[in-house]
């Protein structure tokens, strides 16, 4: 039984991994994305720790405090 589990999280983990580095790649072919919030380029360190960021580390930390306090940004 641990085998399959094993190999389900092996396959799991490859999926993680092949899509992190197409993301990694893709980063390095386009140009910088701008936050969607304010506009500012989304800087690189950023885009390679979370490939997905539509918005700027202040722009995103804003919105979270703003969602924590219960209002809808």
């Amino acid at each position: 039984m641990s085998d399959e589990v094993d190999l389900a999280n092996d396959a799991v983990q490859n999926r993680l991994d092949g899509a992190i580095a197409m993301q990694r790649a893709a980063l390095h072919r386009q140009g910088t994305p701008e936050c969607e919030d304010c506009g500012d380029d989304i800087p690189l360190d950023r885009r390679a720790v979370y490939p997905a960021a539509t918005r700027c580390v202040a722009c995103q930390g804003r919105r979270e405090t703003l969602n924590r306090q219960g209002v809808r940004a």
